[in-house]
């Protein structure tokens, strides 16, 4: 966890909703009551992007699903991805996001996801019924979110502003997405979607929700 040793760092912040910083301590943020997302805006060199987009390229297929004991992280994620051919490098950098998420949120046992996309998830705009969950794009677009005043909400339908502009994190970028059964934020969950992925284009994306 050196990544988030105090560090102060220089934020951007939407008001009540949205902060964002090149530091790692930035992901303490999601537990102010106001703040909905938080983005690490993570320095990945481009040699690692230059990885994962090599392992896109020649990819057919990946869905990967593992429920990993934060006691055994290092293990258990290098086991599964070497498997799947994935470099050290890669290896690394995503021990490194799972590590850094179960000690923020002490967590026992951690849920990953890693999938290779050729068409967009989940393309309209929604809210998690999760506490919180880590996104990153770790090759291709990134996904959409939407600031709070551009959307209104009467119960779980949702209306968008027309002058709603879809702010698009980075790829590398680890992003906490708070959600609907985060205590205290009901009706305040973090809106997003998938971004359209262009035909012949992919995106392979990480990821991580609380299991225990």
């Amino acid at each position: 966890m050196n990544s988030l040793m105090p560090i102060e760092p220089l934020l951007d912040v939407d008001s009540v909703h949205h902060q964002q910083s090149e530091h790692a301590t930035v992901l303490t943020k999601i537990y102010e009551p106001n703040t909905n997302i938080v983005i690490w805006q993570h320095a990945v060199s481009s040699a690692l992007k230059a990885e994962f987009g090599r392992y896109l390229e020649t990819a057919k297929e990946l869905e990967l699903a593992l429920q990993i004991a934060t006691s055994n992280i290092t293990c258990e994620v290098s086991e599964s991805l070497k498997r799947l051919n994935f470099s050290d490098a890669m290896v690394a950098h995503i021990i490194e996001i799972v590590d850094m998420f179960s000690c923020l949120f002490e967590l026992r046992v951690v849920g990953l996801r890693l999938k290779m996309l050729e068409t967009a998830m989940c393309p309209k705009f929604h809210v998690d019924k999760v506490p919180v969950r880590l996104v990153t794009t770790l090759a291709g677009a990134g996904s959409e979110w939407l600031r709070n005043q551009h959307v209104s909400r009467d119960g779980n339908k949702l209306t968008i502003s027309p002058e709603a502009d879809a702010i698009q994190l980075a790829c590398g970028d680890v992003a906490l997405l708070k959600g609907e059964r985060w205590d205290g934020n009901e009706g305040r969950g973090l809106v997003h979607r998938s971004p359209a992925v262009v035909t012949g284009e992919k995106r392979l994306l990480l990821t991580l929700d609380f299991i225990a």
